[in-house]
């Protein structure tokens, strides 16, 4: 049984905002639950502002990131010295947190 919805966001801030926020709660859930949660990042640039949102104050203070086990899910190749910054870019987004 799948629910889909359908979410509309003024801009693409809104969207990775409302991302984030749904995200985190997922997250959260995961953590009461089992203690731990799954995160996997996608490289490129389409996600870097989403990234942007969860690693603000806000994101930092509503979830224990320390049992959020994260994974690189890129296709890409790249070489294992290059992974986080063709994930998160050059300037992780995530440095407050990683």
């Amino acid at each position: 049984n799948t629910n889909l919805e359908l979410l509309s966001h003024a801009d693409a801030t809104q969207l990775a905002m409302g991302l984030a926020e749904r995200i985190r709660g997922i997250l959260r859930s995961a953590v009461e639950k089992h203690d731990s949660a799954i995160l996997v990042l996608s490289g490129g640039s389409t996600p870097r502002s989403l990234y942007r949102q969860l690693g603000t104050k806000k994101s930092r203070s509503e979830l224990d990131w320390n049992a959020v086990h994260f994974y690189f899910g890129d296709e890409r190749c790249v070489s294992p010295d290059r992974i986080r910054a063709a994930v998160l870019g050059e300037t992780p987004a995530f440095s407050a947190i990683s």
